[in-house]
């Protein structure tokens, strides 16, 4: 991969002579596998396999703010050693470079740059200047140990909660923007994870999360069980400043996959931001956000014998606006919160144009304020471990609507596993 721009500083140098090692040490000791990973040592006790993947994102954005060129790569290399199927250490260690137009812009610099909020300090920054944003970390980190009675999970690890394919009102461990052009992988959270079998197909989950701050640590438990061909799900738990009770389903009816969550949030305390009022003194007036609301997922899906796909979600969020002019626009750019509206309809139409080539159109509704992001995008397989894909997000809607504030992005994404 290749990364324009200049690194100032021995700081930027060492980000690059690590990168160059970390490349050339994956395509020596690692053949390339479709499986993303390989046995490097297998005895009747002992196992080690390794594997990762580079990828390099390049994006265009044009609005009337800005337009420019973003250049994002990343390097991860996965490690995996276990001991009689009892013990298992799991590592992701990951190289992130990001250079362009965007980190010109001093806040988005620092956002791009910062230490991430967790338990521990795996995260490192190599460069933070206006020309690249470097850092390497450790992604995943994790001892498991399993027994017949119960499983422990302990360090960075994903927690997948949820069956929602765009926004998951109970995945709420490690959530994603599902606007996000790459979704492979999620952030890992700091956690100690238990899950206990309860018989076929059911069981329970217990999870701590601590933070840096402990009384931002959160805690849940999830029990989940099958009958009548459908999987269901109870969760209960608290999240960093809220409580949250949740259920989930996933069934079929005839050839239709079906699928939903509901959840009800009760947070400690309502939050105020500034909203632009022109009749007000000053204008801008205070709003105030809910401190108990609602959200809810309702989904289907259904594949042709001709590899045409066609899924179709609803969702629910009682913490968002009905009217646009009382959108909460700061806890969307922070990430607090993935939507601005109360209901959306999302929506994506998938083929196999050939085996080796497939189109997806991906369409984000905001109900409310009637504005729509379309998102098209092809995905070519050059070989069976080297994927080039291409795409565009385009928003439209009336001025100060949720999607009409989405720059026009065009982008360029190359996915290489080893």
């Amino acid at each position: 991969m290749r990364v324009s721009g200049r690194f100032a500083g021995s700081e930027g140098k060492s980000a690059v002579i690590v990168t160059i090692a970390v490349i050339f040490l994956s395509l020596v000791f690692v053949s390339p596998s479709f499986s993303q990973s390989r046995e490097i040592v297998k005895t009747d006790d002992f196992e080690v396999k390794i594997g990762g993947y580079l990828k390099n994102l390049t994006t265009y954005t044009y609005s009337s703010e800005r337009r420019g060129f973003d250049n994002y790569s990343k390097i991860r290399l996965k490690l995996e050693a276990s001991w009689k199927k009892r013990i298992k250490a799991t590592l992701h260690y990951e190289i992130a470079m990001l250079n362009g137009e965007s980190i010109r812009d001093e806040a988005t610099r620092v956002s791009a740059s910062g230490d991430p909020d967790k338990f521990l300090d795996f995260y490192w920054g190599l460069n933070s200047d206006r020309y690249v944003v470097a850092s390497h970390a450790l992604d995943r980190a994790y001892l498991s140990f399993f027994t017949d009675y119960f499983s422990l999970m302990a360090g960075r690890q994903r927690i997948a909660w949820g069956v929602a394919h765009f926004i998951s009102p109970t995945d709420l461990f490690n959530p994603f923007n599902p606007a996000d052009i790459d979704k492979e992988e999620r952030s890992g959270v700091d956690a100690v994870l238990g899950e206990i079998p309860l018989g076929d197909f059911s069981g329970l989950s217990l999870v701590f999360a601590p933070t840096r701050h402990i009384e931002d640590a959160s805690y849940a438990f999830r029990i989940y069980t099958s009958f009548f061909d459908y999987d269901f799900g109870l969760m209960a738990g608290r999240f960093r400043d809220k409580e949250v009770f949740g259920f989930d389903f996933v069934g079929r009816i005839k050839d239709v996959a079906i699928y939903g969550e509901f959840a009800y949030f009760m947070e400690d305390r309502a939050k105020s931001y500034l909203i632009e009022d022109k009749f007000a003194p000053f204008g801008f007036s205070v709003q105030w956000t809910k401190d108990e609301y609602i959200r809810a997922v309702f989904g289907a899906e259904y594949v042709f014998p001709n590899t045409l796909s066609i899924l179709i979600e609803y969702y629910y969020n009682g913490k968002g606006e009905a009217n646009k002019d009382n959108y909460n626009f700061m806890a969307f750019v922070d990430g607090e919160d993935l939507s601005l509206g109360e209901n959306y309809i999302f929506g994506n139409i998938g083929y196999e144009i050939t085996p080796l080539l497939r189109g997806d159109l991906t369409v984000f509704y905001n109900i409310d304020d009637q504005s729509i992001l379309f998102a098209p995008s092809a995905e070519y397989s050059v070989t069976e471990n080297l994927y080039v894909k291409i795409g565009t997000q385009i928003g439209a809607g009336d001025l100060g609507s949720e999607y009409r504030l989405n720059p026009y992005l065009y982008f360029l994404q190359i996915r290489y596993y080893f």
